[in-house]
């Protein structure tokens, strides 16, 4: 009580000038004179929403005493309504990209697609319900928002490249990344998930029958080397 009695009469002093100082910018500003593109400002904004939304620790009170319910509502709707689970992330099909906010395997997606892009990849059917979904984990009063979604194509040479993503939090952070060659392609299977070292199969199919009669053990791989 005795800091926020020092504290008060110097809050409108604060207020005043901070207020006066941004409408001070407001007029100077012009439309497009940021270094950043309007594309890449809305993802950032929307990306403190979805950070704000996931952390904030006024919706826990707001739940206990006005439910659950009205709690999630005012905070999706009014406080930062770029985080609402049914505005974000409206994708048509596999090919449309991937925004997942605080997913820290944002770039390394970005990047495989970019290496793609010269490769012509066309879409690879996924159903619709699969290339995103939104729920939530954690207690009632303390809600974790859970974000999946898929990225997939397939060019002349690969049969299905995918992305699985997964963004819930401190629970789970995952990218697991895939290429299934064409089988008329002497190419090999490749795999990499989250932060796991990098693993990759290759059969060629020269060898594949071979190599099966010499590790007839190895009926997990079948069905990369079914592909092959």
């Amino acid at each position: 009580m005795a800091v926020l009695s020092r504290l008060k009469p110097h809050c409108p002093k604060a207020f005043t000038p901070f207020l006066a100082a941004y409408w001070s910018l407001h007029d100077q500003a012009k439309a497009s004179s940021s270094a950043l593109d309007p594309d890449s400002v809305l993802k950032l904004q929307q990306a403190y929403d979805v950070y704000s939304a996931e952390r904030d620790p006024a919706h826990g009170l707001f739940t206990s005493h006005f439910g659950k319910d009205w709690s999630d509502r005012f905070l999706h709707d009014f406080l930062f309504p770029a985080s609402h689970p049914h505005d974000r992330l409206t994708r048509s099909d596999s090919l449309a990209p991937v925004q997942i906010g605080g997913w820290r395997w944002q770039p390394f997606l970005d990047q495989a697609i970019a290496a793609l892009e010269p490769l012509a990849p066309e879409a690879y059917p996924v159903p619709r319900d699969f290339l995103e979904k939104h729920g939530s984990t954690g207690s009632k009063a303390k809600p974790v928002p859970v974000t999946t979604a898929t990225w997939a194509c397939s060019t002349p040479k690969l049969r299905q490249v995918r992305a699985a993503c997964v963004e819930a939090g401190a629970a789970a952070s995952v990218l697991n990344f895939v290429i299934n060659p064409s089988c008329h392609f002497d190419l090999p299977f490749s795999g990499r998930s989250g932060d796991a070292p990098p693993t990759a199969i290759c059969w060629p199919r020269s060898a594949a029958s071979a190599e099966r009669r010499r590790r007839p053990h190895a009926r997990g791989l079948e069905s990369a080397d079914a592909d092959l």
